[in-house]
């Protein structure tokens, strides 16, 4: 059983797990490394040569061609990166126009690559965003909370109201 080069062997998974386990632990000598390191030397890629590989390499693995894409069910940090390469920051906050340190929030509740619904807001806006719309703090930490949103103080068991 060969493939269309004749080594079938290389592609049976049983001979490959046995040479890795071989070869497990052993490093190549000096020598070895100074006739590879020759061998690659040798080697001409021309300028054109890495040009077209560089630019083969971008136009086939960006967005929705690369394999790992995955679109609207990509996770949080994914799609907050993806927003933070595409909506520009300026520094000061869209709800209070204060000029603090700025973060992204996601101003409805599902999370999908579409930029109208994050905002660059200031920590003190994320937080009462956050606190306002119970559905974020309470996925995370539900425990925390009562039946009709109220925080429970951690250290007293008390409820602690938010204005």
């Amino acid at each position: 059983m060969t493939n269309a080069h004749g080594h079938g062997r290389y592609d049976d998974p049983d001979y490959r797990r046995k040479q890795r386990e071989s070869h497990l632990g052993k490093t190549l000598s000096e020598a070895t490394i100074l006739k590879i390191k020759e061998k690659r030397a040798l080697q001409i890629i021309t300028e054109e040569t890495k040009l077209k590989l560089s630019a083969a390499s971008l136009i086939n693995q960006k967005g929705e061609k690369n394999g790992n894409y995955k679109g609207d069910s990509a996770g949080y940090d994914a799609i907050h990166r993806w927003v933070r390469t595409r909506r520009p920051n300026e520094g000061i906050c869209e709800i209070c126009g204060t000029s603090d340190k700025t973060l992204i929030l996601a101003c409805v509740g599902e999370y999908t690559r579409d930029i109208t619904q994050f905002k660059w807001v200031c920590w003190g806006c994320h937080n009462k965003h956050d606190h306002e719309n119970p559905r974020h703090p309470q996925k995370y930490f539900p425990n925390a909370f009562t039946e009709n949103g109220q925080k429970i103080k951690r250290s007293t068991g008390a409820l602690e109201i938010h204005e």
